[in-house]
C-alpha cells in the first residue's frame, strides 16, 4: 500500500493532480493496491443497489481483467439527441471490465473492456483540469513526436456538437486528453462517455464526463488498452442508471484512426 494515496481515497475521490497520477501508477503496478480499490468499489456498488445513496457519485470501476461478450455489429446508427442545458455536475467515474447481461436494445449494446482509471472530474473535486486547446486542423493531426489530435464529428441530428477533440496516445499507459467547446450540456441524470471501438464486440470505455451550461470541458483519461487495436473514438450519451454497457446513443464519432 502507499501512505500518500489510499485505496479509499481513490474510491471516494477528492484527489489532486499529483495524487491522481500516483493512483494511476499504483493501479498499474501494485496488485494489492488495485485489489483493495476493487474490493471497496464492489462494496460501494452493493450498498448503492441496496438503497438510495442520494447524490453521491458511483465509485470508479478498476477491474484489470479483460472480458468480452459477443454482440451484433452495427451499421447506420441513428443519431442521439441533443441534451438540454443543465448545471455543471460531478463526473461519473470511468467504468471497468464486465461481461454485460444480454437484453434487447434499440440499436446496439457492446462491452466495455479494461479501464485502468481513477476518480476524474471535469471542474469538480478531484479534477484533472488541463489548459490549452489542441490546434485545429484535419480529422487527425499529429506534430513531430506528439500524440495525434483526433476530431470527432456529430451524427446527423445532434445539434450540440461544437468542437470536440481527443489527443490520443499511441500506446497504453499514457493519458488521452479530451477538449470540448460548445458541446451540449449533459441533461440531468445523464453524462457523456468516451469509448475506443472497432465493432459491436470490441469496445473499451476510456471514461465519462459531464458538461455544464458553458459547453466547455477539458479532461484527461488514463488509457489502459492499446489504442491501435481499435478503429474509432466514440462519444455516447448515457443514463445514470448503473448500467455500464454502451447506451446505443452515440452522438459523436471519429473517422477511422488508421
Amino acid at each position: 500500500m502507499n501512505p500518500g494515496v489510499r485505496p479509499v481515497d481513490v474510491v471516494l475521490g477528492g484527489l489532486d493532480a499529483d495524487q491522481v497520477a500516483r493512483a494511476e501508477q499504483l493501479i498499474r503496478e501494485d496488485p494489492a493496491f488495485r485489489a483493495e480499490v476493487e474490493r471497496l468499489r464492489l462494496a460501494g456498488v452493493a450498498i448503492a443497489r441496496a438503497g438510495s445513496v442520494g447524490d453521491v457519485p458511483d465509485p470508479p470501476a478498476l477491474r484489470m481483467d479483460a472480458a468480452l461478450a459477443a454482440r451484433p455489429a452495427w451499421d447506420g446508427v441513428a443519431a442521439g439527441e441533443a441534451a438540454p442545458p443543465t448545471a455543471a455536475a460531478p463526473l461519473r467515474q470511468p467504468r471497468g471490465v464486465r461481461a454485460w447481461a444480454t437484453r434487447p436494445i434499440t440499436l446496439r449494446r457492446g462491452v466495455a473492456a479494461l479501464a485502468s482509471a481513477v476518480l476524474l472530474t471535469a471542474g469538480a473535486g478531484g479534477a484533472v483540469v488541463l489548459t490549452g486547446d489542441p490546434a485545429p486542423g484535419d480529422e487527425i493531426v499529429a506534430g513531430p513526436g506528439a500524440a495525434p489530435v483526433v476530431l470527432l464529428r456529430a451524427f446527423d441530428g445532434f445539434a450540440g456538437a461544437g468542437r470536440v477533440s481527443v489527443r490520443l496516445p499511441a500506446t497504453a499507459g499514457r493519458p488521452a486528453v479530451l477538449v470540448a467547446d460548445g458541446l451540449a450540456p449533459s441533461p440531468s441524470g445523464h453524462y457523456y462517455e468516451l469509448w475506443l471501438m472497432s465493432d459491436g464486440t470490441r469496445l473499451a470505455s476510456l471514461g465519462s464526463f459531464r458538461v455544464g451550461a458553458g459547453g466547455h470541458v477539458e479532461v484527461r483519461f488514463p488509457v489502459g488498452v492499446d489504442p491501435q487495436a481499435y478503429r474509432y473514438l466514440d462519444i455516447s450519451l448515457e443514463a445514470d442508471d448503473g448500467d455500464p454497457a454502451h447506451s446505443a446513443r452515440s452522438v459523436l464519432r471519429s473517422r477511422p484512426l488508421s
